[in-house]
């Protein structure tokens, strides 16, 4: 049985070549992790994934321009730095308030100063990336993100751990976010009692959702039809896709818990957000909510996969198309499911 070292990387995968930080966009210290199939790239001093796609492809992940080299000013906590790219908060929104009388402080959890960071090939040929955050009082906490790119495949898995460093009473989760680019459908999945929070925040059937088109066991959100707001799934098939231009990215997390914990907002484990705050439209991952003591942590691993699917399908045609992916169900005949007039 391989051993996980300080940071948690099993002696399966020796670091056997460091990657050497390169500029990106006005970031010096900005690493590229790429094989022949994908590419990303990630910048700790601001604590994101900024680039995500298919080599030689579109960036899969909404990132703002306008900012190019910013970095956050941990003494203006008033301000958040709205960079886009994929990143992960360590508390639920319901508990901003605990560190600013504005629950939209978000700069408190994601600005709070640039991320320890580094980056190398193991000896499997993965390339690896490192990130880490120490949060102080009143969380008390060490936020790691440990990013492999398969050495072949375009499969990205982001190992997420949250370690309580002190005495704290706020409650903590792995909220994965990422802010995609254009996209022209979002898959989620939903079961016949899922039940999703509305605007004051009660639980309704996703089945009344009249801004989404329901398929077999799924919703799918066809981006061409503009809408604000938010749409969660407390499915326990804990996975959720944004397609764009015939490019899917999917995330999901393989539950090893029990699937009775408790996850924010009313028990949800993926979300979309298109609410009018920013461009591009969010995607959320979830992991459960727990109290921890100092010496405890919790963790899970987000699966990330890029693949492609044919160009023209409809929005359920979409939504099996990603379910054979995933496992769920077998290869369909494609000839009889539809397509986008």
């Amino acid at each position: 049985m391989a051993v996980a070292g300080h940071d948690g990387i099993s002696d399966d995968y020796v670091p056997v070549a460091p990657i050497s930080p390169a500029e990106y966009q006005g970031w010096a210290d900005a690493y590229r992790l790429r094989n022949d199939a994908a590419e990303l790239v990630m910048i700790p001093e601001i604590g994101k994934i900024v680039h995500l796609s298919h080599v030689g492809g579109a960036n899969l992940l909404h990132f703002n321009k306008e900012m190019p080299g910013k970095v956050a000013d941990p003494d203006r906590p008033d301000h958040w730095h709205d960079f886009g790219g994929n990143w992960i908060w360590p508390v639920a929104r319901p508990d901003w308030h605990l560190f600013h009388e504005d629950d939209l402080k978000r700069s408190l959890l994601q600005d709070s100063g640039p991320w320890a960071g580094r980056a190398w090939r193991s000896a499997d040929g993965s390339l690896y990336g490192l990130m880490t955050q120490k949060y102080g009082d009143p969380l008390n906490v060490e936020v790691t993100r440990t990013i492999r790119l398969d050495s072949t495949q375009a499969s990205i898995s982001i190992r997420q751990r949250i370690e309580r460093t002190g005495p704290s009473d706020i409650e903590v989760s792995l909220l994965n976010i990422s802010r995609m680019r254009d996209s022209d459908f979002v898959v989620m999945p939903c079961d016949g009692d899922s039940r999703t929070p509305d605007e004051s925040d009660r639980l309704t059937p996703v089945s009344n959702l009249e801004n989404m088109v329901h398929c077999d066991n799924t919703i799918v959100y066809d981006g061409s039809v503009y809408g604000e707001f938010r749409i969660y799934s407390d499915s326990h098939r804990h996975w959720i896709a944004s397609v764009s231009n015939g490019v899917v990215m999917l995330s999901r997390v393989e539950d090893r818990e029990t699937t009775n914990g408790v996850y924010p907002f009313n028990g949800s484990r993926v979300a979309m957000y298109a609410d009018g705050m920013f461009e591009g439209v969010g995607i959320g991952v979830f992991g459960e909510m727990r109290s921890l003591d100092p010496g405890e942590s919790i963790e899970n691993t987000l699966q990330m996969d890029i693949f492609s699917i044919p160009s023209g399908l409809g929005p359920c045609a979409v939504a099996d198309k990603i379910r054979e992916f995933i496992g769920e169900i077998e290869a369909a005949d494609m000839s009889d499911m539809g397509s986008v007039e």
